[in-house]
């Protein structure tokens, strides 16, 4: 399955107020074109809860629930997983294909607030990093689930 842009995801991003970095159509194979029916988007809101929603007919595909306040960042590893930040400090770590999440662990004695920025590198070392409002950024391993350092 590989990413594409379209001019359907590009005016739903548009409407929306942002690009379309975080919308993915999917295909069967690299070399055919896919229908506008396969088009999906992963939408955050503001009751912490992310919607994967078709974009074609709007219908909810998955939903993925454990934040208690709005959802800041998202970062897609498409189609399998993604990680996702919030207002309340959390962290999780989703499943795209069966909808499950893990909740990941903080450092000792680190007080939450919120989440303002968030990039996951998918490689083979499966980090990410997000930054919070009391401008500490912290590094977590994707694979334990846990806070690796903070900086």
């Amino acid at each position: 399955m590989q990413r594409r842009n379209s001019q359907a995801l590009e005016q739903l991003a548009s409407q929306l107020g942002h690009g379309s970095e975080g919308f993915y159509r999917t295909t069967s194979d690299e070399t055919e074109e896919a229908d506008e029916s396969q088009a999906c988007a992963l939408v955050g809101h503001d009751d912490g809860r992310i919607q994967l929603v078709d974009v074609a007919t709007g219908h909810e595909l998955k939903l993925f629930d454990g934040h208690k306040d709005y959802v800041t960042c998202l970062d897609l590893h498409w189609p399998k997983e993604a990680v996702s930040a919030a207002a309340d400090g959390t962290v999780f770590h989703w499943n795209l294909e069966d909808g499950s999440g893990v909740e990941l662990t903080p450092p000792e004695d680190f007080l939450n607030c919120c989440i303002r920025s968030l990039k996951a590198e998918w490689n083979e070392k499966r980090l990410a990093i997000t930054g919070n409002d009391d401008g500490y950024f912290v590094v977590w391993n994707l694979t334990t689930h846990e806070a690796e350092r903070v900086l």
